[in-house]
């Protein structure tokens, strides 16, 4: 059982005894603190070391180049649109391919902390994801808001505010697939699974082919990038207005100067936004509770002897 020693604050092991009325000497929630402590002093060694910050602020660099102080032309509505596109699946990169590696990298160790009774594999299975979730959340959390008001997606506080929620929702999503993959598939073809996905949910967002042919309108319900991505383009035009080019590209400038915010939505966006909404929520708990089903059935399966029930 997980023996906390308060002067170095290192977590032991000691051997279960099964003949013990109580199965763990700690209690539950002890018992996430504790392996939440250990993973987060292993894990935050390379959250912010040089190689990162040379990625983030080299990323931030190309995009506020690419898209700098955006406008109100007609030509910034498809801009700001691939823009937004792009933000939010660089973000959907990191976290899915980061929880690949989250269950395989810890088997060893964890069979073995399992089977002399240290916790309860949903102990481990909370803290190892929850510190997983906050360091995917951290480097957003500096970097959206200087490449969002940089890019002038919508010069607005409470749009950002919204804007970087959706983009912790998506975040937490694509962990959650990333972590259902890594528990079900080997390492190398849950790699090959998640390259697909991303090519799936970049080409199929809408940006790329508007017109998607009519039989394939049923991908958009499993796309779970698409769904937040609508969610965005929604904020970032909202009660906006955006000048007529000369050759406009919108009916409605046949007779007006400028292209209302409800011009544009129904030009982008073909999901109710509860939709996208749900299946966003759906995708980010849902995908994490299997992600942990799976992992409970294959540790149960490997079990060399069925005394100890993993729970």
């Amino acid at each position: 059982t997980i023996v906390d020693d308060e002067k170095d604050e290192q977590i032991k092991l000691v051997p279960f005894d099964n003949r013990l009325s109580h199965r763990y000497s700690l209690p539950y929630w002890r018992q996430v603190h504790i392996l939440s402590q250990r993973t987060y002093r292993v894990c935050r060694h390379g959250l912010f070391d040089a190689n990162s910050i040379s990625l983030y602020c080299g990323l931030g660099t190309l995009f506020v180049f690419l898209w700098f102080r955006l406008g109100f032309q007609e030509k910034d509505i498809f801009l700001k649109s691939g823009a937004t596109l792009w933000i939010i699946g660089t973000w959907m990169f990191f976290p899915m391919f980061g929880a690949l590696a989250v269950f395989p990298s810890a088997q060893v160790l964890l069979k073995h902390e399992l089977y002399v009774g240290s916790y309860r594999l949903s102990a481990w299975f909370l803290a190892r994801t929850t510190i997983q979730l906050m360091f995917d959340l951290a480097w957003p959390l500096v970097w959206i808001p200087v490449v969002y008001f940089i890019m002038g997606l919508r010069d607005d506080f409470a749009a950002y505010l919204l804007f970087h929620i959706i983009v912790a929702v998506c975040i937490f999503a694509m962990q959650s697939l990333g972590l259902v993959l890594g528990a079900a598939l080997p390492p190398h073809r849950a790699m090959t699974a998640v390259v697909l996905l991303v090519a799936f949910f970049f080409g199929y967002s809408g940006l790329f082919n508007p017109s998607m042919y009519s039989w394939l309108k049923w991908t958009e319900y499993f796309n779970v990038l698409l769904h937040a991505y609508q969610i965005l383009l929604r904020i970032i035009f909202w009660n906006g207005s955006y000048r007529c080019d000369s050759n406009s590209n919108f009916d409605v400038c046949d007779h007006k100067s400028h292209i209302s915010s409800d011009d544009i939505l129904d030009k982008y966006i073909t999901m109710p936004l509860w939709v996208s909404l749900t299946i966003l929520f759906a995708t980010s708990f849902g995908f994490r509770f299997l992600a942990y089903r799976i992992l409970r059935h294959k540790l149960a399966i490997d079990r060399a002897s069925g005394d100890n029930e993993v729970e």
